[in-house]
């Protein structure tokens, strides 16, 4: 039985720049819930600027749904990475696919096969590279598990 955490990501975009990821890291239950404050501003702070603050602070505790306590994608690690990435998937059995996808839908790499079958616990690993042997770019893609019954789907951010 593992202990229960929760955690606070944000991506952020100011106009039509990069993508900034923060993340208050994982704290355990009995702490205070995570918060995420952060000034974004256009152009770097100079004179006459446009500054978005962002006080990142839950209005209320979201549930975690049965199916994540379950099955599924149990933790990818590290996240976000920079050379390779491991899936923890858990309590998954049967053929199974695990596929990486970009933010635009398209498929990137596919690490399992839904001809192999996990056993209750498998890990996949993701070396950052798509289906034809090419490093991706850094950027956000979507980590897809689906099998016989269900599917899971987690957010991975690739360093440079």
């Amino acid at each position: 039985m593992g202990a229960l955490t929760q955690q606070m990501t944000l991506d952020l975009q100011v106009f039509w720049g990069p993508v900034q990821h923060f993340d208050s890291g994982v704290v355990p239950v009995n702490v205070a819930f995570p918060t995420i404050h952060v000034s974004c501003a256009a152009h770097g702070f100079v004179c006459h600027d446009s500054v978005l603050v962002v006080d990142a602070v839950p209005v209320e505790n979201a549930g975690v749904p049965p199916s994540r306590l379950v099955s599924g994608i149990e933790l990818i690690q590290p996240n976000p990475f920079a050379r390779s990435t491991r899936i923890v998937l858990r309590r998954v059995e049967g053929p199974v696919e695990v596929t990486v996808f970009d933010m635009n839908g398209r498929r990137i790499r596919r690490l399992m096969n839904p001809a192999l079958a996990a056993s209750a616990s498998s890990v996949v690993t993701w070396d950052g590279c798509r289906d034809d042997g090419r490093e991706t770019e850094a950027g956000v893609y979507w980590v897809s598990a689906r099998w016989p019954g269900g599917s899971d789907g987690q957010r991975i951010v690739k360093l440079e």
